[in-house]
């Protein structure tokens, strides 16, 4: 199984709500279902988001907190989550988060050599 696909870049930023109008302003769509600390804009097959700097607090390990952007890669299914998961932890990558149920979906999380945090997605 091979990652293919980028399903979401997230923008973590300490100006949430001047972030979201500076992005409206230059002509992102936004999507629609935006609540919360979370707003997404259309921008074709990858989502580009903003997120506050803060919703990294829930993030029970230690990552690169100077890098404020979170790469998720498109997973078609849960299966196929599991066994990249696997893969990934059998090649010595730094998993921090497996096979997690969120409200938007199923993720693991892993690092990258610089401790950046990114993302498999399995969206609901």
């Amino acid at each position: 199984m091979k990652i293919k696909k980028i399903s979401f870049i997230n923008l973590y930023t300490p100006n949430f709500h001047k972030a979201i109008k500076f992005y409206k302003k230059i002509g992102l769509t936004s999507l629609k279902g935006n609540k919360g600390n979370w707003f997404g804009f259309s921008t074709g097959q990858t989502i580009f988001a903003l997120e506050p700097q803060t919703n990294r607090k829930s993030y029970n390990f230690k990552f690169n907190k100077d890098n404020p952007i979170l790469i998720q890669f498109k997973v078609k299914t849960v299966k196929d989550l599991m066994q990249i998961t696997k893969n990934l932890e059998n090649k010595g990558v730094k998993v921090k988060q497996k096979v997690l149920k969120k409200s938007y979906g199923t993720i693991t999380t892993f690092l990258d050599p610089d401790s950046n945090a990114i993302e498999l997605l399995v969206k609901n």
